[in-house]
């Protein structure tokens, strides 16, 4: 797991927090959309870990 996939995901559970808190469901779109991309980020480093 990278600094950058992992930050990725961090901000994202914070927009989404937030979002929720605020009753902001654009904010809410955008922190998953942050979460998922951090892992899809995880996943592809730990595929390419293992085609090595």
């Amino acid at each position: 797991m990278s600094l950058d996939s992992k930050s990725d995901q961090v901000k994202g559970k914070i927009k989404e927090g937030t979002g929720e808190a605020t009753d902001n469901q654009e904010l809410k779109l955008k922190g998953k959309i942050q979460d998922a991309t951090g892992k899809a980020k995880d996943k592809l480093e730990e595929a390419k870990g293992k085609s090595l």
